[in-house]
């Protein structure tokens, strides 16, 4: 080949190369200058690699401009500087070469990436469950709050008016719960108080011990509390159980019930023995009374036990009647009514007439002997007799008038001590009056004036009261004159 033909060969190879190397230096500083944000750690690198790419070329380029200057050396080196900083950098590059060597491959980085997709896949349905379990759980907790709503409101109902308190107490006997006070507490005020700052000193003094003792030997025990309040007294009954957390005392609960009524019950039962067995004297010392005074005046047996027994059967009448008034007192007219009905025959000419007039008990069994004593009269009557009662009593600013007239009959009883005595001396001193007392066979009249408030079963007040009531109802009203105005 020609020299001329050779030289214009290597001339244009060196132009190819030097487009070439100027096409790639342009390429991967583009390439750089787009994925700089993205690469990383390897930015260096492919800077390092850009800039040597960069040298290659201008060495190339150098070493064509100077082949068409040989004569001009400056070119020759400072291509020959460029090509040593080429080779410096292709030196500096293998510094990284070990780093870039355990870059992922895009084989690798695919997988990788299959392998997150599983994974995520994966978690998605791990999320999935955990979100199935969770919507299962809060379901559960819901049924579980509703069942404990339930079960809070039957206990709330079950408590409701029963006056049983219960409450929870820490060990240093601090409330931290409580259900159902007695007024004016308020379970929600009781929190994070003691007893002493809650309750009276005496019962907070009583309650502490009964605790304490609880809490330090881990055993269940009992108290009685007595409560004041505006209302009046509440007693309690209570026990007092420990509030065991792993084995240990963590502190008390304390229930304690109302029992005031059964306790005014039995105070009450006690009044009510009490009462019994003193209306038992009395009723014993009246038969004894009636026995003695009837056996004075009989002249035999029989007559004795013929006056004896109407007597004790009036009694018994009378006490029938206050019976069937649980002893709060009965009407005379009741008592009149029951007399008269115990005789063996009516009484056509029979009037009786009187307000309404209530007898203690005492005043309704000496009335029940007196009119059985004035009847007397009717029983021993012969048959067909003529003969007419009035029986009245009236009540004038607190005055009782009773009167029993009889006229006619025939032939009657009589009347022995014990009658005489009771009409003329036993009922004039239970109403603090006085008595008159007229008895023959064709006729009788008592009269017997006192005071009527003594026979009422509630005192003085009663009639007084009804009394004044009465008075202002039928006086005209004219308003008062008030000195202090």
């Amino acid at each position: 080949m020609a020299p001329l033909e050779t030289s214009q060969l290597r001339l244009a190879t060196d132009a190819m190369t030097l487009v070439a190397s100027a096409s790639v230096c342009a390429g991967f500083l583009w390439l750089v200058f787009r994925v700089r944000t993205r690469i990383g750690p390897r930015l260096r690198p492919m800077a390092m690699m850009s800039v040597f790419i960069a040298a290659i070329a201008g060495a190339n380029v150098l070493h064509y401009i100077a082949s068409f200057f040989p004569g001009y050396v400056l070119l020759n080196v400072i291509a020959a500087i460029v090509a040593a900083g080429a080779l410096a950098l292709a030196l500096a590059i293998w510094a990284f070469i070990p780093g870039l060597s355990r870059e992922p491959t895009h084989n690798e980085l695919v997988k990788a990436v299959g392998e997150l997709r599983a994974e995520r896949d994966a978690r998605r349905v791990a999320v999935a469950e955990l979100s199935r379990a969770r919507d299962e759980l809060e379901r559960r907790v819901s049924e579980r709050t509703s069942d404990l709503d339930l079960v809070r409101r039957r206990f709330e109902i079950a408590l409701q008016g029963t006056g049983i308190v219960v409450a929870h107490q820490d060990c240093d006997l601090r409330y931290t719960w409580m259900y159902n006070p007695p007024p004016p507490l308020k379970g929600a005020d009781m929190i994070g108080h003691l007893p002493e700052e809650v309750l009276p000193a005496d019962l907070a003094a009583q309650q502490a011990a009964v605790k304490r003792r609880v809490i330090e030997t881990a055993e269940a025990g009992k108290f009685e509390a007595l409560y004041p309040t505006a209302n009046g007294p509440i007693w309690y009954e209570g026990r007092v159980e420990p509030l065991m957390v792993d084995g240990r005392v963590e502190g008390v609960m304390t229930v304690s019930i109302d029992v005031t009524r059964h306790v005014l019950h039995e105070r009450q039962l006690r009044v009510l023995m009490r009462e019994l067995t003193h209306r038992s004297k009395n009723l014993l010392a009246v038969v004894h009374g009636m026995a003695r005074q009837s056996s004075s005046g009989a002249g035999d047996v029989r007559q004795f036990m013929e006056g004896f027994d109407s007597r004790l059967a009036a009694l018994s009448r009378a006490h029938e009647i206050l019976v069937d008034a649980n002893w709060r007192g009965v009407p005379l007219r009741a008592v009149l009514d029951r007399e008269i009905a115990a005789l063996a025959a009516p009484v056509p000419g029979l009037k009786i007439d009187g307000p309404h007039l209530l007898l203690s008990p005492e005043a309704a069994q000496n009335f029940a002997l007196a009119i059985n004593e004035l009847a007397g009269d009717l029983r021993n009557a012969p048959q067909n007799a003529q003969m007419a009662v009035d029986v009245n009593w009236r009540v004038d600013d607190g005055a009782l008038r009773f009167d029993w007239r009889r006229n006619g009959g025939g032939p009657g009883g009589r009347l022995d001590g014990f009658g005489q005595n009771l009409l003329n001396r036993v009922l004039p001193r239970l109403i603090g009056g006085t008595a008159q007392l007229s008895h023959s066979q064709d006729a009788c009249a008592y009269a017997l004036e006192g005071k009527a408030d003594l026979l009422a079963p509630l005192g003085r007040r009663a009639l007084a009261g009804d009394a004044r009531r009465a008075r202002r109802r039928s006086a005209k009203w004219r308003p008062r004159q008030d000195s202090n105005l």
